[in-house]
């Protein structure tokens, strides 16, 4: 187990807390932790954040946590990327918002919220707008 005074005064290298929590301290003294846990046979590594903005204990409670949603069944790392997801709906609304002040009346909003809603929404809204291809946005121009 590690101390708050050894997290400080490490020399690069890695160093296990416990239950698959690390410190990473590089080189150039930069401090990390990572959860390395095993889920179907795979190796992974799940960045908890760097030293000082992530505090051993705060280090510990992340790493709980993601063993936890393991023991559920879920993939820490699998379920981060997900939640960094960015769909073409919130995409859209986004756009719609920043556009908003720049619009004459407020029925420029709503026609293009009700058109997206519509015909893109029911083919793009939930993909990640990064997989998105020429298909797709075909499949919503066609009917059209």
């Amino acid at each position: 187990m590690l101390t708050a005074r050894k997290v400080e005064t490490a020399s690069p290298g890695i160093y296990e807390d416990g239950a698959g929590l690390r410190l990473v301290v590089k080189m150039t003294g930069a401090r990390s932790w990572v959860l390395r846990y095993q889920l179907h046979g795979k190796r992974r590594d799940l960045g908890l954040g760097g030293w000082p903005d992530v505090s051993l204990a705060k280090a510990r409670e992340k790493a709980q946590a993601a063993r936890a949603m393991k023991a559920e069944g879920v993939d820490p790392l699998a379920e981060r990327s997900r939640k960094s997801v960015l769909t073409f709906r919130d995409a859209a609304e986004a756009l719609i918002e920043s556009k908003r002040p720049g619009w004459r009346n407020a029925k420029h909003a709503s026609q293009w919220g009700a058109t997206l809603a519509a015909y893109a929404y029911p083919i793009l809204g939930d993909l990640d707008v990064r997989r998105i291809a020429t298909k797709d946005v075909l499949e919503v121009l066609r009917p059209i």
